[in-house]
């Protein structure tokens, strides 16, 4: 049935009835976009094949006219699938026979009613995603749809600056997603120009600095991190981070000093500020408090930045970075109830790449390796004397050998070396070759 003219058009249309039940038009978004991604590539069958099934051309037409359309209108279980087939789309049609795409987009980013953003986001989030990994010289067609559509975009995003509702925020942060997937491996100087750059850097600042509503306080520590408002800063901070890394550096000498001369204090401010409420026992989420650490690393490394953090580093590395490190009572109370699986949980490789301990234990290498004076200061603050027993030790210093700086991946809690033979050789499979 698929291969007959009209079942496609068809099908998209029963997708955006509003009377219709909801699983019928998720199974109907389901089968549109598999039969799409099987089916609009123009594929010639080898001599001595099978013809293979294309759309034919009157479909394709048909649904070109109408599926941005479907995924403005349409609820969000439904935008994933037809995002995914516009994606194909446009990878196979744009620009040579659909340059339209962009007009849409166009017209219902610039609708006066906010409810017909997010749909027209995604469709252009799904549009950037195909040019994500060009290089800059095929990156023709997407930079002049860019001249287009990013006013636009900074326009909603200063429309909703004073705005902190959900819906407000989740827009926003779809915005952010589509820019970093713009600027992530390359930026273009002539869409990008020092003005225009210096007006998103200041939306990214704001966002990063914006303080979280309070009645987010409500809701389970665990579940805070997928809030819209802490979402939308780990995406800011994010962004922020992966500029400094790519386009901060020697390789681009010239945007290199100006970027660091023009935005490096403004921002460490507001890092600082993030870390000082983590140090005051407010909450940060990990994403955030992981983008912040990584930042900071990369400043450390920079002379000019370093001059702006070194007053702070101690005072991050003492109050910020050793409790990360330190041997909590979380840990103490799953090692003694559930010992292999804390070492399961410790040593996950994938956490490493998410995790803020991980990024505190960079940072505070980084920092030791790359400016000396601060190996000499720390060595001393660890073999200080306490003058009384009651004394409070520094948390997590003991984490730090004095000499050379070799950090455990994890803090070792009391017995580890026994672990092993305590728990058997499960817990020697577990373990990386370097503890065995």
């Amino acid at each position: 049935i698929n291969k007959i003219i009209g079942f496609g058009p068809s099908l998209l249309q029963v997708v955006m009835l509003n009377d219709v039940p909801i699983p019928v038009r998720q199974a109907g978004a389901v089968y549109l976009k598999n039969m799409i991604t099987k089916g609009w590539h123009d594929k010639e069958a080898e001599e001595g094949a099978i013809q293979r099934f294309n759309i034919h051309e009157q479909d394709r037409a048909m649904i070109r006219d109408i599926i941005v359309e479907a995924i403005v209108q349409a609820p969000d279980m439904l935008r994933i699938q037809l995002c995914l087939a516009l994606k194909i789309i446009t990878k196979c049609d744009f620009p040579t026979r659909w340059t339209q795409v962009i007009d849409k987009i166009h017209i219902y980013l610039q609708n006066p009613d906010p409810s017909k953003w997010m749909g027209a986001l995604l469709c252009l989030y799904s549009f950037i995603e195909n040019y994500e990994y060009y290089p800059a010289d095929k990156r023709g067609p997407l930079i002049e749809a860019m001249n287009l559509l990013l006013p636009v975009l900074y326009n909603i995003m200063m429309t909703l600056q004073n705005d902190q509702s959900a819906k407000s925020v989740l827009i926003q942060y779809q915005i952010l997603k589509s820019y970093f997937a713009l600027v992530k491996y390359t930026i273009s100087l002539t869409l990008l120009t020092k003005e225009v750059f210096t007006k998103w850097m200041e939306i990214l600042r704001i966002i990063s600095e914006k303080p979280i509503p309070e009645h987010t306080l409500q809701v389970e520590e665990d579940e805070r991190m997928e809030l819209p408002w802490w979402k939308i800063k780990k995406w800011a901070i994010h962004i922020l981070c992966r500029l400094f890394e790519s386009y901060g550096t020697a390789e681009y000498t010239q945007f290199e000093k100006w970027y660091l001369s023009t935005f490096t204090g403004g921002i460490l401010a507001v890092l600082l500020r993030i870390l000082d409420q983590y140090r005051n026992k407010m909450y940060v989420s990990p994403r955030v408090l992981l983008q912040s650490l990584s930042y900071i690393d990369h400043c450390v490394s920079h002379s000019h930045s370093w001059k702006l953090l070194k007053p702070h580093m101690f005072a991050i590395i003492q109050d910020v970075l050793f409790p990360m490190l330190s041997y909590t009572e979380a840990d103490e109370e799953i090692w003694n109830t559930y010992p292999i699986e804390y070492i399961r949980m410790k040593y996950d490789i994938f956490e490493d790449f998410v995790s803020p301990i991980t990024a505190a234990q960079t940072l505070l290498i980084s920092s030791c390796k790359k400016r000396k004076h601060m190996l000499v200061r720390l060595p001393h603050d660890r073999h200080a004397p306490r003058h009384s027993d009651e004394e409070e030790e520094l948390p997590g210093r003991d984490q730090l050998p004095a000499e050379p700086i070799r950090l455990p991946r994890v803090p070792q809690p009391p017995g580890a070396h026994a672990c092993a033979r305590l728990l058997g050789a499960e817990v020697l499979r577990l373990l990386p070759v370097q503890e065995r």
